[in-house]
């Protein structure tokens, strides 16, 4: 089932869908306000990020609109970071 920007997906408790555009054109993040959380998935990464060339302008937008939500928010990305994958990373930062 696709989801799009403001659709509520009924779980208990009502998240509230954020397009985020980036790394994929159709993906989305769920933002949990009861629970001041933000399910960020493949937008936003505790390391690095994932190839989002094609898309930049989008996704940085869409991020831009994900750091408005208050500072008492938790970010929950979905990315596993391996050992050598952070240490390329790091290593790109410089």
């Amino acid at each position: 089932m696709r989801r799009e920007e403001g659709d509520a997906v009924r779980s208990g408790i009502s998240p509230q869908v954020l397009e985020t555009p980036g790394h994929t054109l159709d993906h989305v993040s769920y933002v949990f306000d009861s629970e001041k959380a933000l399910f960020a998935a493949d937008t936003l990464f505790s390391i690095g990020a994932a190839g989002c060339s094609r898309h930049y302008p989008q996704m940085w937008d869409r991020c831009s609109s994900c750091a408005l939500l208050p500072d008492d928010f938790k970010l929950y990305a979905a990315m596993k970071y391996t050992a050598q994958r952070q240490i390329r990373a790091y290593r790109r930062a410089g």
